[in-house]
């Protein structure tokens, strides 16, 4: 299996988006795709969707799936917009996806009925022509997170970040730091060592240059929260203790009401503006 990576980094919100081909057969996944919006203006745009596209376009790529490896809080996914410009494409998400719609439906509107169009369970399998994908179900950060095996590598979302980072933030609704502490232990540090891990968010620790990828040997010794010797009972501490210091991300509001309904903004545009609550909702 012959797999190719293609990372794009959109500054405003740290986050990365990938996509992963097969380079014989053309067939491939998005994952992570962000839709722009500025919070002054209250504009949405499509610069990072159109890098997405002329990469697909330029290497004449076949995308059968745009996955999100979890609900965001820190910026609106680009699956909906991005799906209407690649016919035949699926858009997917880890079941628990259902359980954070669930919980913010009595604060924002759910106006679209089938938000994604596969929802995802630990150990399922999604077969392409040259590329096999594997969903492993890892909660902590949110309900809903996911990571995605493909061949040697993992795509880890909000889950880890570098080792110089540590991990995502475990205080939204229905989080969990102990439930974060068993999805790193059980379904990353058992994996081979030499698998390469592919992170949602990179923040530029210490001013160093911004960095997307790493390893599970290298997370496993020198993650600064979790290694593979860290108890539960010091992560939980130490996990809970940082996330009552952090603010709440800056789109949090914006982006929850947009994605609990797949990144649909076509009910909420007028013009490139969309109108949203800004209270905070947690």
């Amino acid at each position: 299996m012959t797999v190719q990576i293609q990372e794009f980094y959109d500054e405003l919100t740290a986050t990365f988006t990938y996509i992963v081909f097969n380079e014989t057969s053309y067939k491939g996944v998005v994952i992570d795709p962000v839709l722009d919006y500025e919070q002054d203006t209250e504009n949405i745009s499509y610069e990072s969707i159109e890098k997405v596209l002329d990469f697909i376009n330029s290497k004449g790529l076949k995308i059968s799936y745009i996955l999100d490896t979890h609900i965001h809080a820190d910026h609106i996914t680009g699956a909906s917009v991005l799906k209407e410009s690649l016919p035949g494409s699926i858009t997917a998400i880890g079941a628990g996806a259902l359980e954070v719609r669930e919980h913010f439906s009595s604060k924002f509107p759910t106006y679209n009925e089938s938000p994604y169009d596969k929802y995802l369970n630990d150990e399922d399998i999604l077969e392409l022509e040259g590329l096999s994908i594997k969903v492993l179900a890892t909660p902590g950060h949110t309900p809903s997170c996911v990571s995605y095996l493909i061949g040697d590598s993992l795509f880890t979302g909000d889950l880890l970040f570098l080792p110089d980072s540590g991990t995502g933030r475990c205080d939204f609704p229905n989080g969990s730091s102990l439930a974060m502490y068993n999805s790193i232990k059980d379904k990353v540090y058992s994996l081979p060592k030499e698998i390469k891990i592919y992170v949602g968010h990179d923040y530029a620790a210490g001013g160093r240059e911004v960095k997307f990828k790493s390893s599970v040997e290298e997370q496993m010794l020198n993650n600064i929260q979790i290694t593979h010797r860290t108890a539960l009972d010091e992560f939980v501490t130490k996990r809970d203790k940082r996330d009552k210091d952090l603010n709440e991300p800056k789109l949090l509001n914006q982006s929850l009401q947009v994605n609990i309904n797949g990144g649909d903004v076509s009910p909420l545009l007028n013009g490139n503006r969309i109108n949203l609550k800004k209270e905070n909702t947690l």
